[in-house]
């Protein structure tokens, strides 16, 4: 390659590395940087490498390419040393979901979930390799800008307001450089017409304009004045400690819930050691705008001691938990309700849902306890407790001036016999649970639409819609409701004394606020049980359930007042599960160079594939039979070496008029050896004799003369692509 097309080819990777850069706008960090990056520049990359092969070769090997930087930067965990699995695709196939999802629903800034991430590393892909197309096989220099366009357009739509004039300011700059470089290598160009010397000034800002119109209008007008892009973000997490107030924006939870329950396989997101099983509560949302639940709030450091709910606290048993934390793809820390205690340094609580999470971007591989007071309250007192919920409730009652009002009378024939809030809840509960099924089929979705359609025709859905309704419908009743996110109990490992989650555990409940009682978790969905033992919802039912039929329902030693536990408590196991998993981490490092290792090998392994069947083919061809046949197979190698470097014979040339004109821009470099040839080539062709082995020694002698001409007159890059291309392996004829 010239040092101009190189120039050209470096100019529009840049532009489709500054494409990207309102990705920064998108997303609250800077993880997306690498992986996009990568993807920007390795499509091009690709592009380069398969230049010359065929079309469908080209574009399977840049799929390919891009798939496997998928699987490593989405669900690299689940690969074999590098190689997608089964999991690896179920994990693709999540994250698509739930990107998409998150593509609908987020409001930017939002965080780097795998499924948005794998939104943009494709995007960023397949943009390039378009562009990378179009600029040098399409002949297209100034429409393989619009590719790197659309995917800068789509930043300016969806970022957040600022840094319009900087990333818009960049991108004309790179643009123009790309279309000065591939001009001065005389690259095609729909807007400048001849191949001369480079345009002034004047024309060249002429030529460009358009581009730096449409940009500027994309950025500056377009992208902030689109629906939504001035909305609230969904979730916002605050925190007050340290350096200062901090805010981080990440979608409802709500949004890959059934990503997660649909998995196949299931994957374990974290183990937990507790005498007890619960439900292991993420976070609470509290706003319903009409279209989803999400939650807004203030986090401050979590100190020794966490704020106290309002209630009954002698209601209450203490319960200490072990969490190990595994591929959980968030930064909420899980916890059975109510979390009194919590030690884990960068711990933040929120006070009004007591809601762990930490300033980590992720919780992936922390290891904390927590120690949570666990109700212990029967319907008894439940019952007795209630009355008008206080001024700080307001919040947990607020719907949609437009809730619909056949969902608010449904709720009231529904209970309209029920006293008091708990009577009211279960008639709800109960309601739900009995005449509606469990399917994770449902449609995602619980705006007001989606609400009608599940109460009113299908009654089909999963928990999503049943915690949903609930809350809904005790709003509408008057009773403070909100949705709360987390994890069934999991399957308990009795000789380890742990419980096992996966993704099938995923699960959301409604809670109701009691007087006197504080936050009270319901269970409308049918199917599954609210593992408190005292039973005040009237779903546990330890026969009916497998998993709870095997788990203790001890309470810890230090409250005596405890339930009595259902099973004896399993001996402490001689070899401790998590310090298992910590020696197996500790081997991840020699894993992972494993995993390029191999990696490595099989790239060089596909690499000295092609150079090994040219030299069989030489070969074939320097021994093939009569002088005659070999003096054509010198001329075919002539031939092979310049169709990699891009010649191309005419069929309506003479070997010998090919020789002398038909080579183009190598013809100076080439000429003599490739003239002589085929004066060889066309004496051995139509004389009667056979030529003599001097002239067989002659004509193969020219072709290593014109591959080293070749070698001289390009780079060493050009070299090694040239010896590496299987373009003329795959021609008819070729191996002959």
């Amino acid at each position: 390659m010239s040092a101009r097309r190189t120039g050209s080819l470096l100019t529009l990777a840049t532009l489709s590395v500054v494409a990207t850069l309102g990705f920064a706008r998108l997303f609250n960090d800077a993880s997306w940087v690498l992986p996009v990056f990568l993807a920007a520049v390795g499509a091009h990359g690709v592009g380069l490498a398969s230049r010359r092969w065929p079309v469908p070769l080209s574009f399977a090997v840049s799929a390919v390419v891009m798939s496997l930087l998928l699987c490593a930067v989405v669900a690299g965990h689940t690969t074999f040393y590098g190689l997608p699995t089964g999991s690896t695709l179920s994990a693709l196939a999540r994250a698509w979901t739930a990107g998409l999802d998150s593509f609908r629903n987020a409001v930017a800034p939002t965080e780097v979930t795998p499924g948005l991430l794998l939104i943009s590393v494709a995007g960023t892909w397949v943009c390039a390799a378009a562009a990378d197309w179009l600029a040098f096989r399409g002949d297209g220099t100034l429409t393989a800008i619009l590719p790197p366009f659309v995917l800068y357009v789509m930043g300016a739509a969806l970022g957040k307001d600022g840094f319009q004039l900087p990333t818009t300011f960049v991108f004309v700059v790179a643009a123009l450089l790309f279309v000065a470089a591939s001009h001065a290598a005389n690259l095609p160009s729909a807007w400048f017409s001849g191949r001369g010397s480079p345009p002034g000034l004047t024309r060249l800002a002429m030529g460009a304009a358009p581009v730096a119109l449409l940009v500027a209008a994309a950025g500056l007008v377009l992208g902030p004045n689109l629906p939504g892009a001035q909305a609230t973000p969904l979730v916002e997490l605050r925190g007050t400690g340290g350096g200062g107030d901090t805010s981080r924006i990440t979608v409802s939870p709500l949004v890959d819930l059934k990503a997660r329950l649909t998995s196949d396989p299931a994957i374990e997101v974290f183990t937990v050691r507790s005498p007890i099983p619960a439900y292991w509560r993420l976070t609470a949302l509290e706003e319903f705008d009409g279209r989803i639940w999400s939650s807004r709030g203030t986090y401050r450091p979590a100190d020794d001691q966490l704020p106290k709910e309002t209630g009954d606290n002698a209601l209450t048993y203490k319960v200490v938990q072990d969490f190990r934390i595994g591929p959980l793809e968030s930064f909420w820390l899980p916890a059975a309700y109510r979390p009194g205690r919590v030690d884990l340094e960068g711990a933040r609580v929120n006070a009004e849902s007591l809601t762990l999470l930490t300033e980590k971007e992720s919780a992936e591989g922390l290891i904390y306890k927590v120690q949570s007071e666990i109700p212990r309250y029967t319907p008894a007192d439940l019952a007795q407790a209630g009355g008008e919920p206080g001024a700080d409730m307001e919040p947990y009652l607020e719907l949609p001036e437009d809730f619909p009002a056949d969902v608010r009378d449904l709720a009231r024939e529904k209970t309209a016999s029920a006293i008091g809030p708990y009577q009211q809840s279960m008639a709800l509960q109960d309601f739900l649970r009995n005449n509606y099924t469990y399917d994770e089929a449902a449609p995602a979705g619980h705006s007001d639409d989606h609400l009608r359609y599940f109460l009113f025709r299908s009654k089909i859905g999963y928990c999503e819609q049943f915690a949903g309704a609930f809350a809904a419908m005790a709003r509408s009743l008057g009773l403070p409701a909100r949705v709360a996110v987390g994890f069934t109990p999991g399957a308990y490992d009795q000789p380890l004394d742990i419980f096992h989650v996966t993704t099938k555990e995923a699960h959301a409940w409604p809670e109701v606020h009691i007087n006197g009682m504080g936050w009270v978790a319901f269970e409308p969905t049918p199917g599954r049980f609210e593992p408190n033992p005292t039973n005040y919802t009237g779903t546990y039912n330890p026969e009916a359930n497998p998993i709870l039929a095997t788990t203790t329902t001890t309470a810890s030693a230090e409250d005596p007042a405890a339930p009595t536990p259902t099973t004896e408590r399993a001996p402490e196991a001689e070899q401790d599960p998590f310090e298992q998993e910590s020696s197996a981490s500790d081997s991840g490092f020699v894993r992972w160079l494993a995993q390029v290792g191999l990696v490595v090998l099989g790239v060089a392994a596909l690499l000295a594939v092609p150079p090994l069947l040219k030299r069989q083919r030489r070969v074939r061809r320097r021994r093939a039979g009569p002088a005659r046949a070999r003096v054509a197979g010198a001329w075919s190698e002539a031939l092979d070496r310049l169709r990699e470097a891009g010649a191309y014979p005419a069929v309506t040339l003479t070997p010998l008029e090919f020789a002398v004109g038909g080579t183009g821009s190598i013809a100076a470099d080439v000429g003599s050896p490739m003239t002589r040839l085929a004066r060889l080539f066309t004496k051995a062709s139509y004389s009667p004799g056979d030529p003599s082995e001097e002239e067989v020694s002659q004509a193969w002698e020219e072709v290593e003369t014109l591959t080293r001409a070749l070698d001289t007159s390009d780079s060493v890059l050009g070299r090694w692509r040239r010896r590496l291309s299987p373009a003329t392996l795959l021609q008819r004829g070729a191996a002959g």
